[in-house]
């Protein structure tokens, strides 16, 4: 799955966790982790961003058996890439109320350049 967003923006993006057969997960008491690197090979302390559902950064919906949360990325998550744009490698995680893990989603997020680079 591809996303995309500009350098030092504001960016959110909306998630819909499904089961193997696409119907909504219920994300009551799960943890969700997004993680985003440059490269598949660094290790999760050198990710670009990373958010969590403990930790911060994404918020379940008020009715989590929809499945539905939003991932928030903050301008200083994207600030520091190179201004000319970027492409990276992300994917979310769900730890579920048994422990076992699952890979539900994965992609490439493409941060673009920014023009304005300050705000008077």
């Amino acid at each position: 799955m591809k996303l995309r967003m500009t350098r030092g923006n504001t960016a959110s993006f909306l998630i819909t966790a499904v089961d193997s057969t696409g119907q909504p997960l219920d994300l009551t008491g799960a943890g969700l982790w997004f993680t985003v690197k440059k490269r598949l090979s660094d290790s999760d302390v050198d990710a670009v961003i990373q958010k969590t559902t403990d930790g911060g950064g994404i918020t379940v919906s008020d009715n989590p058996m929809s499945g539905l949360a939003t991932i928030a990325i903050d301008p200083d998550d994207t600030s520091g890439l190179s201004t000319l744009g970027q492409t990276l490698h992300w994917d979310l995680q769900i730890v579920g109320n048994t422990g076992d893990i699952y890979t539900l989603a994965i992609g490439l997020l493409r941060v673009v350049p920014d023009v304005t680079e300050s705000i008077v």
